[in-house]
């Protein structure tokens, strides 16, 4: 399982780079959806400071939805670290750079901050969702939910659950 994870995220980074990052169309719906402008997420980190989705705009950007006792949400977060470390300094057609947005959906914050350090998870944009009140405009079903973002924000591609 743990293999087809890897293989399945980065599919998903390959296949939006080869359909090449096109500029935002006009009238764009916000929401969930392939094609549709990302809901902003704005939330505390672990140090206790709003960071804001909108934010990273201009980057490729890995929005992924977890929880720390989700077994397979633990068994695909090692994909992350390395994901990232790959892909931060890569060049994109029209993006900036790579960076993940990490949103726990712990209600425990000493749980979700021992899983970011066990999963050797990257410090940058982690954010907790203790309410959960972003798993609905995302269309959230199952864990881990993952949604790739072009430089203005829109969603290419996603995977609901792996």
């Amino acid at each position: 399982m743990k293999i087809l994870s890897k293989f399945a995220l980065c599919f998903l980074i390959i296949c939006s780079l080869m359909m090449g990052l096109s500029p935002q169309t006009q009238a764009q719906m916000v929401g969930g959806n392939i094609g549709s402008i990302a809901p902003n997420i704005e939330l505390p980190d672990q140090y206790g400071n709003k960071v804001s989705l909108s934010g990273l705009r201009g980057n490729l950007v890995l929005v992924r939805f977890w929880k720390s006792g989700d077994p397979n949400s633990h068994a695909t977060n090692s994909n992350i670290h390395a994901l990232h470390q790959k892909y931060k300094n890569a060049s994109f057609k029209g993006a900036k750079g790579f960076e993940v947005f990490m949103v726990s959906l712990d209600s425990r914050l000493d749980k979700w901050k021992m899983a970011m350090q066990q999963d050797q998870l990257p410090e940058n944009y982690h954010v907790n969702d203790i309410y959960s009140k972003y798993v609905a405009p995302y269309g959230v079903r199952n864990l881990p939910a993952n949604f790739l973002l072009d430089p203005n924000g829109v969603i290419i591609a996603q995977t609901k659950s792996m």
